[in-house]
């Protein structure tokens, strides 16, 4: 698995922790995971742990414009990381 960096909007401990995708505003994400490609807008190695988890990706809410994040595994982080027209394609 190729290394990933740090981008975009940093984790900080004010951004909402979503469960499901789904933001402090009730607004769900769409089940189809390339519909959520185009919200994520950042994804930082050091957020808080989890077992197996390789960071945490934060993403825009396209209701209320807040930022929230989850976890990332191994499978999500590459799917993301390859098809996001956000993601900076050095990895």
């Amino acid at each position: 698995m190729p290394e990933f960096q740090s981008w975009g909007v940093s984790y900080n401990w004010d951004i909402f922790h979503a469960l499901d995708f789904e933001c402090q505003c009730g607004e769900k994400l769409p089940f189809n995971v390339e519909s959520r490609l185009d919200l994520i807008v950042g994804f930082q190695k050091d957020g808080p742990p989890k077992d197996g988890a390789f960071g945490v990706a934060i993403f825009e809410c396209p209701k209320c414009f807040r930022y929230f994040w989850i976890h990332f595994y191994k499978e999500t982080l590459s799917f993301f990381a390859h098809y996001s027209p956000k993601w900076p394609k050095r990895y």
